[in-house]
């Protein structure tokens, strides 16, 4: 282990030995210091960005085989599912700052308290810092959210030169911010030459890693999905498949079936089916006829 080195490395990651566990190696290069974790609900995004940060607070306790990591000064987190408790090992001033923001989140709307924080991360970040941001802007529209990544990334990335934090974020919109060429993959770069992104330094987009937790997708509607809970490097996710992820948490087959026809209907552009009746087939009481009694 170095602390001079800027690769982080770790082999074998667990969090503990009393469960049976599925470890992944992390790689993180001064080449490219900022990652995108994709992968479908349940896969284990927020799990493995949580084992990052704690790998990092304890790895002098062994937490892994094998760990090559800088020596980290700070760590910033922000977890979708984070209460509001001051973590140990900010610095003093950084802790007046978040206790300033937890003291007004109770004002503040989920996605305000959620910029507050990476508003203080960005601010006071530095080459010894590790950002963690578990699916920020999910609070907002899709496109707000792929808009607000690609400009975080963009900053981390370029914006704050050699003083660029590693950066590790999940989303669901991975297609969208490469597909759209909001971000741009460490082998892009190369193709697309250095010295092309230094003279449009003004205009040039974000550079991450694409990586994302395995499964094997369902073969129909009916179907599960099959959760491998490994680390895949250089690909992104590119479904969700919230159906099956709700049908797992128990929600009824009347809203799960319903979804899943609009979301056929939207995928396809064909029209959307009218709802079944539940009554359609039973026998209906006519109306009273009051007129009948009126002229009686």
């Amino acid at each position: 282990m170095s602390d001079a080195t800027t690769t982080t490395a770790t082999s074998g990651g667990r969090v503990d030995n009393s469960h049976s566990v599925v470890s992944n190696d992390i790689l993180i290069t001064s080449d490219c210091r900022t990652h995108i974790l994709t992968g479908p609900n349940y896969s284990g995004k927020s799990v493995l960005l949580k084992q990052i940060g704690l790998t990092a607070v304890s790895r002098e306790s062994g937490p892994t085989k094998q760990c090559r990591m800088q020596l980290l000064t700070q760590l910033f987190a922000r977890m979708a599912s984070s209460d509001q408790r001051i973590p140990k090992f900010v610095s003093a001033g950084e802790r007046r700052q978040l206790e300033d923001i937890v003291r007004s989140s109770t004002l503040l709307s989920t996605f305000t308290r959620d910029a507050h924080e990476v508003s203080v991360a960005l601010a006071n970040c530095s080459r010894t810092s590790l950002i963690l941001l578990d699916e920020f802007g999910k609070g907002t529209s899709p496109i707000d959210e792929v808009s607000l990544l690609s400009g975080i990334v963009k900053y981390a990335s370029i914006g704050l030169n050699i003083n660029a934090p590693t950066l590790l974020l999940t989303t669901h919109y991975a297609t969208e911010l490469y597909t759209w060429g909001l971000i741009k993959t460490p082998q892009q770069c190369v193709d697309e030459g250095d010295q092309q992104m230094k003279r449009q330094r003004k205009h040039a987009v974000g550079k991450a890693l694409p990586c994302r937790l395995a499964v094997i997708p369902p073969k129909d509607r009916g179907a599960s999905v099959v959760y491998l809970y490994k680390l895949e490097r250089n690909r992104y996710s590119q479904a969700s498949y919230p159906i099956q992820c709700a049908v797992a948490s128990g929600v009824c087959s009347s809203v799960t079936d319903r979804a899943a026809e609009v979301l056929e209907s939207l995928r396809s552009g064909k029209p959307l089916a009218k709802p079944r009746d539940p009554d359609e087939g039973t026998h209906q009481p006519k109306p009273h006829d009051m007129t009948a009694d009126r002229g009686s």
